[in-house]
């Protein structure tokens, strides 16, 4: 079960930068999902520090004012990363 969780858990991080590459606004509300601590699939109880920080990367690359909305409940998360994130584009 760790393995499968191993791998849904890699599989979330490759599509968050894929969706930051792409940078299309209609990945903003998916990984704004992906963000919240909660994340977005019901089956588990807590997303992972890293998908949250994959998630949270990704709508970085997104060019929309929908962004900073989505981070700015995030300037003062307990990750770091989405901290810094979050902080970056808020105060813009």
């Amino acid at each position: 079960m760790r393995r499968a969780a191993f791998h849904l858990t890699e599989r979330l991080i490759s599509c968050c930068r894929a969706l930051g590459q792409i940078a299309d606004p209609t990945a903003i509300e998916p990984l704004a999902k992906m963000l919240a601590p909660g994340g977005f699939l019901s089956l588990r109880k807590k997303q992972s520090s890293a998908v949250r920080a994959a998630a949270g990367f990704a709508l970085a690359q997104i060019s929309d004012p929908r962004v900073v909305e989505a981070l700015a409940p995030y300037v003062d998360d307990h990750d770091p990363r989405i901290r810094q994130v979050a902080r970056a584009l808020v105060k813009e």
